[in-house]
């Protein structure tokens, strides 16, 4: 490790790993003046940093990021959190390894926090909520492989079986199984019947944080929005006074389309798919419910269906996608306005002018 006195480290680089974290501390004048690695444990970092003066601490966004955020932030630090997916000069980088990563960190949060693209760590109680949610979507697509791989071996067996992921269909189908393949597929059929009560024991554990939540009764007034929505996109918004416009919101969940232009060229793109997947996937589906027979006619649903109307390659997709956007941006202006939901406020608006 470099010498160096702690006051005059002003920025330091971390890279964060599950057995160590490599650091690097550059000066005022962008000097590197101290690297090393030290363990990953509370008691390792409070005894480097714990009484340093403050200073920019720089590190990537990930599993680790937000304790050691909090810990730095607490003893006085200045903490940026790299968006990973946007700094290239690290995730893609030709010389890659924990010291370089740190040093390079370093380096740009001395040049310019905003080449860093920095994330908001969520808040405690955010972060509980979103494991909560996201313990659920992860029981979710455990069954439904499950689920496809015994329809799968049902099939080959020349048993055709309804769609279906409940108890009773596992009953059923289970009833169906050729004797010679009950010791092999019995134990999962069992599984998903397993895992569907582990779901249903979610279910209502966020029915329950849904209900001590004000914000989520404001996004729930919207037809299609039910509680796993309306708490999984509290949770991950966490603070919406942070986006200073609500449309930025449909860019954060990754709904908005990545930008392609060149002189004169301008490519049609996809969308980004930044930001949190099962987030996203829960408006995809309130948007297929809100354009779906039992969607309730509302200024979405119109805006919708006139998309599909115009026709063209995937037309009902680019629909889905484009309500599920227009659906992020409005539940932010029901949170932040906290009005009652008007499902035909455009029209009104259009009927005033």
């Amino acid at each position: 490790m470099a010498k160096s006195t702690k006051a005059s480290v002003a920025v330091v680089g971390l890279d964060l790993g599950d057995r160590w974290i490599y650091f690097c501390g550059l000066n005022d004048q962008g000097q590197e003046v101290e690297s090393g690695r030290i363990p990953t444990s509370l008691s390792a970092l409070a005894k480097s940093f714990g009484s340093q003066a403050p200073a920019r601490m720089v590190l990537e966004a990930g599993p680790q990021a937000n304790w050691i955020a909090r810990e730095l932030a607490r003893w006085g630090h200045d903490v940026v959190v790299a968006n990973p997916r946007q700094v290239s000069l690290i995730s893609k980088s030709s010389r890659k390894s924990d010291r370089v990563d740190a040093a390079s960190l370093a380096r740009l949060g001395w040049a310019d926090p905003r080449l860093l693209h920095p994330v908001v760590l969520r808040g405690e109680v955010s972060a509980r909520l979103r494991d909560l949610v996201h313990a659920r979507s992860q029981v979710v697509r455990m069954r439904t492989g499950i689920v496809n791989h015994l329809r799968g071996v049902m099939k080959k067996e020349g048993v055709a079986i309804e769609r279906g992921t409940s108890g009773a269909w596992a009953t059923r189908c289970r009833a169906k199984l050729p004797q010679d393949r009950e010791a092999i597929a019995g134990p999962l059929f069992q599984l998903v019947e397993t895992l569907g009560e582990v779901i249903r024991g979610y279910d209502q554990q966020i029915e329950r944080e849904a209900a001590q939540e004000p914000a989520t009764a404001l996004l729930r007034q919207v037809n299609g929005v039910g509680p796993i929505t309306a708490l999984t996109y509290v949770a991950t918004i966490d603070d919406p006074h942070r986006f200073a416009r609500s449309r930025q919101v449909g860019s954060y969940v990754g709904l908005a389309p990545r930008s392609d232009r060149s002189g004169e060229r301008a490519k049609e793109c996809g969308i980004t798919h930044c930001g949190d997947a099962t987030l996203r996937w829960l408006l995809v589906q309130s948007a297929q419910y809100i354009l779906g027979p039992h969607g309730k006619d509302c200024d979405l649903r119109r805006q919708g269906l006139a998309l599909v109307a115009r026709g063209g390659p995937a037309a009902k997709r680019r629909a889905v996608t484009a309500v599920a956007r227009k659906l992020a941006v409005m539940l932010h202006r029901l949170w932040v306005s906290g009005q009652p939901y008007e499902p035909f406020y455009r029209e009104a608006r259009k009927a005033a002018a």
